[in-house]
């Protein structure tokens, strides 16, 4: 519970934001000295990065990705694995790329465990006694 709450927070505080609001708030991300891209890495995909209509989508996806992994840790099947996988790989690009090691693991760590915790749910539901129909929950 506390991991969706950590989500949705991160993800409607920043429409409070002017940058996250307005769509630019992923550009200044990544140009920030410290938390950025190496300048090498900036200098290479400049080309991509500085198009408005690629960095306003970006800025956008990042808050409905969030709102995305409050709905994914609450529910089971597909669409919830996959948006966990991806929330996953997104906080070990946050590490690798920007440098964020605690962050980056910390939050790919605690989106492994919801995972590990949603497939025990679907397992222990499956459990059955001699005799009786086997029904298994979230799988879809």
């Amino acid at each position: 519970m506390q991991l969706s709450i950590v989500y949705a927070i991160a993800a409607i505080a920043k429409f409070a934001v002017p940058q996250w609001s307005d769509g630019t708030a992923f550009w200044y991300w990544l140009q920030m000295p410290t938390f950025g891209l190496p300048p090498d890495m900036f200098a290479a995909f400049a080309p991509v990065l500085e198009h408005p209509l690629i960095m306003v989508t970006a800025t956008y996806a990042v808050l409905v990705f969030e709102l995305s992994l409050v709905g994914a840790i609450w529910t089971r099947g597909r669409w919830s694995r996959l948006v966990l996988g991806a929330g996953i790989a997104f906080h070990a690009g946050i590490a690798i790329v920007l440098g964020l090691w605690s962050f980056g693991i910390t939050m790919a760590g605690a989106l492994l465990i919801c995972r590990a915790l949603q497939n025990a749910a679907v397992m222990s539901i499956n459990v059955q006694r001699p005799g009786a129909r086997s029904v298994v929950l979230g799988e879809g």
